[in-house]
This record gives structure tokens, sequence and C-alpha cells, in this order.
């Protein structure tokens, strides 16, 4: 199976040597936690629950030494935590209400190479209209890797508009952990080139695939945001 893409113009190709089109990639899918655990054991003789435990395990490490500010390196690559947020001056301290600390991880150069040789690459070309997500800012803490329960947010894009009285449109939020998806309810101005809205306040922490719905002619068409919206 292909890794597919497609092309764009880029809004940003009249300044400076920026390209004239980029990439966007249309991901084949989700891979859930316990697949990942079946793919594993399949045709070893450890079991689906040997790997729980060991990724359980792992996990647990993991945490315990990014909590105490340790680099985790990896095969796969390097695991670290980053202290977020601002602060008054130079006497000032963390303090949790208004700082928390940014898990991330960093693929190592041999993961990314055997990527990159595994990789079947193929173009598609999307002629219906639809949405079109470019990137989504942090307005209450004024960045774009991390947002918390609550925080006010802006998505930029095209054709983004819609009809914020239809359930069936709006901001969407599906779970990469368990795939469930929760739409957004509050939302402040909306309109084709961006859309101002409230993470919802009982948002779990993790991962998540934010996409657009609108009413375009007769059908639902949906766009999506390329990077995970990540909530701390």
């Amino acid at each position: 199976m292909a890794l597919k893409y497609t092309l764009l113009q880029n809004k940003l190709s009249k300044t400076g040597n920026a390209p004239a089109c980029i990439a966007r990639t249309i991901h084949t899918g989700h891979l859930s936690i316990e697949d990942f655990y079946e793919e594993v054991a399949f045709g070893s003789t450890i079991t689906v629950t040997d790997v729980r435990a060991v990724y359980e395990a792992s996990n647990r490490v993991l945490q315990n030494y990014l909590a105490r500010g340790y680099k985790v390196h990896t095969d796969f690559g390097t695991a670290f935590a980053n202290v977020k947020g601002g602060f008054d001056d130079l006497s000032d301290q963390f303090r949790k209400n208004r700082n928390y600390l940014q898990a991330c991880f960093v693929l190592s150069s041999s993961m990314q190479r055997s990527i990159n040789e595994l990789a079947a690459v193929e173009k598609v070309v999307i002629d219906e209209k639809r949405p079109l997500c470019y990137g989504i800012t942090n307005m209450s803490r004024d960045i774009s890797d991390s947002f918390l329960a609550g925080d006010l947010s802006k998505l930029t894009g095209t054709r983004l508009s819609f009809d914020r009285n239809d359930q069936a449109q709006g901001v969407f939020l599906l779970s990469i952990v368990d795939g469930s998806i929760l739409r957004v309810h509050e939302y402040g101005d909306v309109t084709n080139s961006s859309i101002t809205f409230k993470i919802p306040s009982n948002l779990v922490a993790g991962s998540y695939e934010l996409s657009v719905r609108a009413l375009m002619g007769s059908a639902i068409r949906e766009g999506l945001l390329e990077a995970e919206l990540v909530v701390a």
C-alpha cells in the first residue's frame, strides 16, 4: 500500500524563495494500540499479553525519567520534556496553573532512513472542493505545538466557513487512542479563512486529529489538519 499525497498551491509562494506548491499527505488510517500489540506479536512466540506488559513497563520507565529531566534514547528515537509557558521576569518560578511540561519525541536518523527506503509514494489528484486546514495557533498561550482544555485557538485555511447551528458541521476532534469523536461547540469568528474556537473543557490529554466539516453544494465535505493536535 502506497503513502499518498496531493499538491496544493502555496499561499506563501509570492514571498521569498517559497515553492509554488506544497504536499499534503493523505493518511491511510489509524493503527490503534491494541492493533499495534497484535502486529508485534504476530508470527512470534510472544503473546499480545506479553507485548502489552512490556509496553506498559516501558511507558512507566519513560514517564519516570522524563519527569526527572532525562533524555531517553531508544532505537526509535529520543524522548525528552521541555518547560512551556511564559514567565514574568528572571526571578519568576514555574507555576502549574500557567506553566507545564511538554513531552517531545524525535525519530532517530536510522528510523527516518528506513521509512524513506520502505515507503512507496503515490501522487493523487483531489478535484472536489473541501475545507483546507493550514495551521493552528494557541491564542491563550501564543504557541502552536501544545494545547490545554479550555484554550482559545485559531485555525487558518481556505473554505472553512460552516453553519455553526448544524451539528453535522464544524470542528471535530478524533482521538488517536480510541477513535472517539468530539465536536467543538464554542466558536468565536467563523470565516472562510479562519475559525476561532475553544478547546473543549472536557477534552482529556492526548493526541487528536482535527477536521473541519462544511456543507458544499449538497454534500458535507471534510478537511483535515495535517499535524496532530496535542492536548497536554
